[in-house]
């Protein structure tokens, strides 16, 4: 006999199973987290955070903004970033000094709620079968893109060993990681070394004791950058070591950190002012100034405790191998005519922990060298051109992205192909055969049948006039470039000439630069008639600055887009925002002072505003305009730009200037 459902519940028997009960809820789960709105939602906020993070790059390291955005779970996005973003674009309406912060969705959060949303979406509505077996291959690959990252992120050590020719090292150096190294060498056969990270001193709270640090230590002051300051009678917060002495006396000064569109990309110079005690007591030992920049010249403070004698230096992070690399020659070749290295290589030797020579090798620019599971690539050198620095990775995923793309890419194309050969499959069943086709009889075309026929006859006549047209525009370029009077500008233009150790045309270089000015790459001659980027340089090339004659002067190239830039110079806004250098010679001093004023201020690592930056571009463009004239390029420093071609054998080019 059935039982109803009115009479389980009266008889106090559940509806459902417990197990039933529980899928029931698992599958909800898993639905609401499969949803397409969840992952419309994720995307958003991503684009959101890449827009916070590149932003935040105007005041912080990229490695800094990585690990607070994208290596985060929640982020607190400050309103001050809409007010840099503000600035940018419309100064006049942002007050400053913004204050509080936002919550956002961190990297890791994200990533983490993607990945649940795609698996979940696999579990639920995607049914293994070869029709889709392509998205498979592509949701598989982004799978796997994912663990990736988190291998890379977590695994994945990138560091570097300097090595002086003739001489050998058996430790990296971690550009990323700062420590303060405390050494004993009081031993001759190994030296005791002790670390406290920079994270620790840079939070430490109170004084940092540990029973293997032969001192205490009480963080004065920790800066994150600085750099030091030489003035006379200004008070030094050091009392002992280096900081003190005449040769070496200095007062660091605290900068903000580097910003990842830093344009010289420096690196922060972390400094520190420590003062030591004896531990357990209240026996100070003196104020030192630890610095990273006192490290990277080969300078450390000594102290002196309990007969003992030891070292202390802000360094890179180092990781000791149990292996050496002996640096046997470095060498690298330039461009021609520049400074700049072409190729550079570094032979070396490997020797195991015995001392025992394991392997000779060449490491050039894309040939590293792998050992021990870390590749060595040949990364920089040294000014003395005697010492090489090797980047050192150690990424246990370094294949996974290789791997994932490819999956992605067959994914693509297996998708694409399933989708053809069904499109063409349905497409020939509907073809009636041709046999069947020509014993029907013929019927007169109805007027929808004449105007198919009619677009089929004549659809060839759309790409016939768009070849036609492009056909005529390259006509009109080439007819610009022909003769039209006394110079042949169609030779010039092929001129070969040297810029920034390589050979290319003229023109090119015109053009080039033409647009570094312009934002053009022609003008308009004082007749309003377009005129080629050689023409230009043509006039320019040994025009003199004093003659306000000459024809290249009264030329409307430079163009200013800043309305405060044209403001200060009394300069009308006009179409095209372009004006001539004879407009611009009443002004020259007043650029000139701006620009350099502009300059020490950033030098200083000031902010600049956008009237600033302006100036020291419109500086910059009216110098590379003086370079064309003298037959320089516009760096002028390297001599990079030569026009006049080796004469013969073993002779180098040559400038006009």
């Amino acid at each position: 006999m059935s039982t109803t459902t009115a009479e389980r519940v009266a008889a106090g028997t559940p509806d459902r199973q417990p197990s039933l009960e529980l899928a029931y809820y698992v599958r909800k789960g898993l639905k609401a987290l499969a949803s397409l709105q969840l992952t419309v939602v994720l995307f958003a906020f991503a684009i959101l955070l890449v827009f916070f993070g590149t932003l935040a790059q105007m005041d912080f390291g990229i490695w800094t903004v990585v690990d607070k955005y994208f290596w985060s779970w929640v982020v607190w996005v400050p309103f001050d970033l809409f007010h840099k973003f503000g600035t940018v674009f419309f100064a006049e309406y942002y007050p400053k000094d913004w204050t509080g912060a936002v919550p956002l969705p961190g990297g890791k959060l994200l990533g983490g709620v993607m990945l649940a949303n795609l698996l979940a979406a696999h579990a639920l509505r995607f049914k293994l079968s070869w029709k889709r077996s392509g998205i498979f291959l592509i949701h598989s690959g982004m799978i796997l893109l994912f663990v990736g990252e988190f291998i890379t992120r977590e695994y994945a050590v990138e560091q570097r060993m300097t090595i002086d020719e003739g001489a050998a090292a058996s430790f990296t150096e971690n550009t990323r990681r700062i420590e303060l190294a405390i050494v004993d060498r009081s031993d001759p056969k190994e030296d005791s070394v002790t670390v406290v990270p920079a994270t620790t001193l840079r939070h430490a709270k109170s004084r940092i004791t540990h029973p293997d640090l032969p001192v205490d230590i009480e963080v004065v002051k920790y800066m994150v950058n600085s750099r030091f300051d030489f003035e006379p009678g200004k008070k030094n917060p050091a009392t002992a070591g280096r900081a003190v002495q005449p040769r070496t006396a200095a007062i660091a000064v605290d900068l903000a950190e580097v910003s990842g569109v830093d344009t010289n990309q420096t690196i922060d110079v972390p400094a520190a002012y420590l003062t030591l005690y004896k531990k357990g007591t209240d026996e100070s030992l003196g104020t030192y100034l630890v610095s990273l920049l006192y490290s990277m010249q080969g300078i450390h403070d000594e102290f002196e405790l309990a007969g003992k004698k030891y070292q202390m230096s802000l360094r890179m992070a180092r990781s000791y191998k149990p292996f050496r690399i002996e640096l046997v020659k470095f060498r690298f070749d330039r461009y021609p005519g520049t400074q700049k290295p072409k190729n550079y290589s570094s032979d070396v030797i490997v020797f195991d922990a015995n001392g025992s020579e394991v392997r000779r090798q060449t490491i050039r620019m894309n040939e590293p060298m792998r050992y021990e599971g870390e590749t060595f690539y040949q990364q920089s050198f040294e000014k003395s051109e005697t010492t090489t620095i090797l980047q050192v990775v150690r990424n246990p995923g370094w294949l996974i992205p290789y791997i994932s793309c490819a999956m992605v890419g067959f994914g693509l194309i297996a998708h694409f192909l399933i989708g053809l050969i069904n499109f063409l499959t349905k497409v020939g069943r509907a073809t009636t055969p041709k046999a069947v086709e020509e014993a029907l009889p013929v019927a007169p075309l109805e007027e929808s049948d004449r105007a198919g026929w009619r677009s089929r006859n004549f659809e060839w006549l759309i790409p016939a006039f768009m070849a036609t047209v492009a056909v005529l525009y390259l006509g009109s370029v080439y007819s610009r470039m022909k003769p039209k009077d006394k110079f042949d500008l169609d030779s010039f233009a092929r001129v070969p000439v040297l810029d920034g150790g390589r050979v290319k045309p003229l023109d090119s270089v015109a053009r080039v630069y033409l647009r570094k000015i312009s934002h053009q790459s022609d003008y308009k001659d004082v007749d309003g008639t377009d005129q080629p980027a050689i023409r230009w340089y043509l006039e320019t090339l040994g025009a003199k600055l004093a003659d306000k004659s000459e024809a290249a002067w009264s030329l409307k190239i430079i163009r200013i887009e800043s309305d405060q830039v044209l403001a200060e110079l009394k300069l009308p806004m006009r179409e095209g925002l372009r004006y001539s250098l004879n407009e611009l010679r009443p002004h020259f001093e007043l650029i000139q002072a701006k620009s350099e004023a502009a300059r020490t201020k950033r030098s200083a690592k000031k902010t600049l505003d956008p009237f600033e930056i302006k100036m020291i571009d419109l500086n910059e463009k009216l110098a590379l305009i003086l370079h064309v004239a003298h037959g320089k390029g516009h760096d002028q420093d390297e001599n990079r730009f030569h026009l006049l071609p080796p004469l013969a054998d073993g002779d180098s080019w040559g400038s006009l200037g």
